[in-house]
């Protein structure tokens, strides 16, 4: 212990190293259910001659011949054989020893993940454990060619993919990973976009239903993804077909027409199966802003007000008659209206009293978020999918790319409890997790509801 050649195990004891004599000893510090071990059973009675005489002392092979009264050929050729299982040790010339536990390790699996993203990685990594390897394929991994158009309008539009030259030591990387894991799970996004590259990396990791699996989540937490690993399923084809459907009209109209454009218009100008259409959305808007007439109209709002309460009216009948949109036509003709008002007596001749429920509005799909933060912050829809896609990287909110007004029943459940909490168990309501119509936006729990008091009064001139 006090040698000089003592001192770099010792400072790694003091550093909390643990001594080992054999591989199974480092399995309770992995602390992983991935990889497992059992107690040995000699598969010959040589085999169990030999391990009932060896000890944790070395012991000589002439001294085991004796003992089990075995042929040298035998004795050697079963030293063999458990060596190699790892359940002796040769320790010196001719020496062996037993190792203390007689275990062997019988399952070291590993399990597959694959995201497009590589900021998701760390996160899910941290939620899933050793267990697994979280890879990202950084988006997608195959393509139509760029030099062509890549698809055979003559055999039924089939399409030709090509992994890009970015994308091969991904692709190498990943089939690697898949070759050295029991288990691959796709876990790309869950829109028709995110299911083709998860088709796309079976297709290029020649991955099959037996190994891979496909997963979906609309959240990354913890209970998500561990939620989503338990009910695995198979590609949805139908996805897979509309993506490829898409990208294929894409790539036709896109390459057959924009050539046309730079010959006929300018160079540099692109169409698309989308840009095109809402190029021309816009021009026939514009046309109709230039057609339009302007009217002059005018309208008369008043303020009443009686012991101290005050309410808005707006003029609707003058001189026995109802008022059309464009009755009084310009200023001359309000302020002779306004004349006779002034100088006019009312009276409130109705009242109504109604007690309105107002529902907050219901979660953001993809269009109402992009036109929220451009009315509110100003942001393109580009820049605030890109803010979105960080947010939902790093678990901060669900999947943004959706048409879908469905709460998570894991929300519904914490929302009615942050209720319990903060107003009481009498304030708790049952969550719907259907909108009552569209226009009331009635995704809520039903006590978040503002109950708001309101009245209207009918009045006329005396």
């Amino acid at each position: 212990i006090t040698s000089p050649l003592s001192e770099g195990p010792n400072n790694l004891l003091k550093m909390g190293a643990i001594p080992v004599t054999e591989p199974t000893d480092i399995l309770p510090s992995l602390q992983t259910p991935a990889i497992s071990s059992v107690a040995y059973t000699p598969s010959t009675q040589e085999e169990s001659q030999l391990l009932t005489t060896l000890s944790l002392d070395p012991k000589h092979i002439d001294v085991l011949i004796e003992e089990t009264h075995l042929s040298s050929s035998a004795v050697s050729s079963t030293l063999t054989l458990l060596e190699m299982k790892g359940i002796i040790k040769h320790v010196g010339s001719q020496y062996y020893i037993r190792v203390s536990s007689l275990r062997i390790i019988t399952d070291i699996s590993m399990q597959l993940l694959i995201v497009e993203s590589p900021t998701k990685t760390k996160t899910i990594s941290a939620f899933l454990g050793k267990d697994f390897q979280v890879l990202s394929s950084y988006g997608h991994i195959r393509d139509l060619p760029k030099s062509k158009t890549g698809v055979d309008v003559e055999h039924d539009f089939a399409p030709t993919y090509l992994v890009p030259n970015d994308s091969k030591k991904v692709v190498s990387a990943l089939k690697k990973a898949a070759e050295e894991s029991d288990t691959v799970y796709l876990a790309t996004d869950s829109d028709r976009e995110g299911e083709a590259i998860a088709w796309h990396i079976a297709q290029a990791l020649e991955l099959d239903s037996k190994k891979a699996k496909r997963i979906t989540f609309h959240e990354i937490t913890k209970t998500a993804i561990e939620e989503a690993i338990a009910h695995p399923r198979w590609l949805d084809m139908h996805l897979v077909n509309a993506q490829q459907t898409r990208r294929i009209l894409d790539r036709l109209v896109g390459y057959e027409l924009s050539p046309l454009l730079w010959r006929k218009v300018r160079s540099g100008l692109s169409a698309g199966r989308v840009q095109s259409v809402a190029v021309r959305l816009v021009v026939d808007r514009e046309r109709e802003r230039d057609a339009f007439k302007i009217e002059e109209y005018w309208s008369l709002d008043a303020l009443f007000e009686k012991e101290g309460q005050t309410f808005e009216g707006k003029l609707t009948h003058a001189h026995g008659q109802k008022l059309e949109k464009l009755s009084i036509k310009n200023e001359a003709e309000a302020q002779v209206v306004l004349q006779d008002l002034a100088s006019a007596s009312y009276q409130v001749t109705q009242v109504e009293k109604q007690e309105v429920s107002k529902a907050p509005p219901v979660p953001f799909t993809t269009a109402s978020l992009q036109m929220e933060a451009n009315k509110k912050l100003g942001f393109s829809a580009k820049q605030t999918m890109k803010l979105a896609q960080d947010l939902y990287e790093t678990g901060r909110i669900s999947y943004m790319r959706t048409d879908s007004l469905t709460l998570a029943d894991k929300f519904l459940g914490e929302t009615q409890q942050y209720i319990v909490q903060t107003l009481g168990a009498a304030k708790k309501e049952r969550c719907s997790r259907s909108a009552r119509s569209h226009s009331s936006y009635g995704y809520s729990c039903d006590v978040t509801r503002n109950q708001i008091s309101s009245s209207s009064a009918t009045c006329q001139t005396l």
